[in-house]
């Protein structure tokens, strides 16, 4: 073969590699947009179908314009712009179970090494990456070009929610999510560092500029000698008791409406019955502060020691407290309400949802993301009369700072 002609079958291969290159880049492209529009399509018509009040809350042409211009956008937007706008859309219902996580395993969400969490006085740094020690326990006044404010106020579209306190509990995290940043609008690029502005203790203030990043978390305060707030102990059991002698209190954690399978709720009891033998209680108070829920009936064997306790005069009425706060939310409520018809006094802040909510949920995965998507099944109404006598007392000195000790502690004395 002629030298000339090898080196035109040369151009010519290259060529023809590049074509194919392109062609398959083209059909990764077009196969992914199909594969997100059936996903984002299901997902829609399974709300839609299964909802019981969905358009109580929004009209239909609503949800169907968000839909449609989810599914226009699909090829011009990335795969994290695509699952917040979804997520976006299901929020319209508003209601907070009706959602799917941004942050599952699979999602292309992404988190700087930062936690933040919302104190009474602002948001603050409570858990920061080895690099990043200098911004422990420092208040959050900007995002990008933004106050950290209005950054929030952009980050509430994605939030499925019924009330601000569950906007106050979701979105922190979300204020790390460089994707999320970008996809309100808060920053100009979806990759890259984002640039935080913090105020000190002394009132000065810098920055950090910070990529996103898989590593390992320090809480603060960060001490040689851990002594944790009561409630921020043992967060991993469902849960768990405390006495305090001098006043004579039982003080319960529940974490989670769920049965343990180490423990049982009816064990638990029995051996909490088994203490009380020997140990006087006068006092009970029970913590449902981080409890988001799970089965209703858990509780039930507490409830009905507690009401034959009142009936017996063992415990008055006025001496049963229930912590509640903004984490605290679907039978998580529901187990508050329990004790307040027991006549218990409840503490704290707001809930996280309102008495009467949308729940019993049920979960869809997506055919192609494997993606979760949960939906409200039924409606659990509560009366304005109910509803009335549901009151709580607000905490009378709640932490203003992460200097203050970390986020609330139990609104109680042990004296």
């Amino acid at each position: 073969m002629a030298p000339g002609a090898r080196s035109t079958l040369h151009v010519h291969r290259s060529a023809f590699v590049i074509f194919l290159a392109f062609a398959a880049t083209a059909f990764s492209q077009t196969a992914r947009e199909g594969l997100w529009r059936e996903d984002a399509t299901q997902a829609v018509n399974f709300v839609i179908s299964k909802h019981p009040g969905l358009f109580t809350n929004v009209p239909r042409d609503q949800i169907e314009e968000e839909r449609n211009a989810l599914l226009a956008h699909i090829p011009d937007k990335s795969d994290a712009q695509i699952l917040l706008g979804l997520q976006r859309l299901l929020a319209l219902a508003r209601d907070g179970h009706t959602s799917i996580s941004l942050f599952q395993n699979r999602t292309p969400l992404r988190c700087v090494p930062l936690r933040f969490y919302w104190f009474a006085d602002g948001i603050y740094v409570t858990d920061a990456g080895a690099g990043f020690a200098s911004a422990f326990g420092e208040r959050l006044l900007r995002v990008a070009d933004m106050p950290v404010d209005a950054a929030v106020s952009k980050l509430k579209q994605f939030i499925s929610h019924e009330n601000d306190w569950w906007v106050r509990s979701q979105s922190p995290l979300l204020l790390s999510s460089p994707e999320a940043l970008f996809g309100a609008g808060i920053t100009a690029a979806e990759s890259g560092p984002v640039l935080f502005l913090f105020e000190d203790a002394s009132g000065g203030t810098f920055s950090l500029s910070i990529d996103a990043a898989t590593a390992p978390l320090f809480s603060q305060p960060h001490k040689a000698r851990p002594n944790p707030p009561l409630y921020r102990r043992f967060p991993e059991r469902y849960y768990w008791f405390e006495y305090f002698e001098a006043s004579r209190t039982i003080y319960i954690k529940y974490n989670s409406c769920q049965n343990s399978p180490i423990l049982s709720m009816r064990a638990f009891v029995e051996e909490m019955g088994m203490f009380a033998e020997s140990n006087p209680i006068e006092r009970a108070v029970i913590d449902v502060r981080n409890n988001q829920g799970g089965d209703s009936s858990v509780i039930k064997p507490i409830t009905d020691s507690l009401a034959q306790a009142i009936a017996a005069g063992v415990i008055a009425k006025d001496k049963l407290f229930v912590i509640i706060g903004r984490d605290t939310y679907s039978s998580g409520l529901w187990t508050a309400m329990d004790f307040k018809r027991l006549g218990a006094s409840l503490v704290g802040e707001s809930t996280g949802n309102s008495p009467s909510h949308f729940g019993n949920v049920s979960s869809f995965v997506l055919p192609n993301s494997s993606l979760v998507v949960r939906l409200a099944g039924l409606v659990f109404p509560i009366s304005q009369a109910q509803a009335s006598r549901l009151t709580f007392r607000q905490n009378s000195a709640p932490p203003t700072s992460l200097a203050s000790g970390t986020p609330p502690s139990p609104p109680f004395s042990s004296k």
